[in-house]
């Protein structure tokens, strides 16, 4: 189901990886987009879904290999968070793809796609 985005607010972005260049990734790709607002970075689990509940983001991008609360273990407690946040698994592992949309995801990139692949998921494309 597309995500339907308010016309005059900025979408609002949560990105949760626990490596400092995969969040500075995806804080380029949403700095360089008008209408687009990071909001918060977590990394971990645990920490994205505190920053969820608080934060509210429209659209959340989610690591897999993390500490204390994994990805696929915090996507149920994401998704109840947030009922109508897009969540987009970006994870080296295609593996766990199926699993990823089973629990609640929206989408799924491989980190080892192109940047625009994982901007096109965040726009719900």
């Amino acid at each position: 189901m597309p995500v339907a985005f308010p016309v005059d607010a900025p979408r609002t972005v949560l990105v949760v990886d626990d490596a400092a260049p995969m969040r500075d990734d995806v804080r380029g790709l949403v700095d360089g987009a008008e209408g687009w607002e990071l909001v918060g970075e977590a990394c971990d689990g645990e920490q994205a879904v505190e920053m969820a509940r608080a934060l509210r983001p429209q659209v959340i991008v989610l690591d897999q290999g993390m500490p204390r609360l994994q990805g696929l273990e915090a996507l149920p407690q994401l998704r109840e968070s947030c009922p109508d946040a897009l969540i987009v698994m970006w994870s080296t592992d295609d593996r766990i793809e199926r699993e990823a949309i089973e629990r609640g995801a929206d989408g799924f990139v491989n980190k080892s796609r192109p940047l625009r692949e994982l901007f096109s998921a965040m726009s719900g494309g």
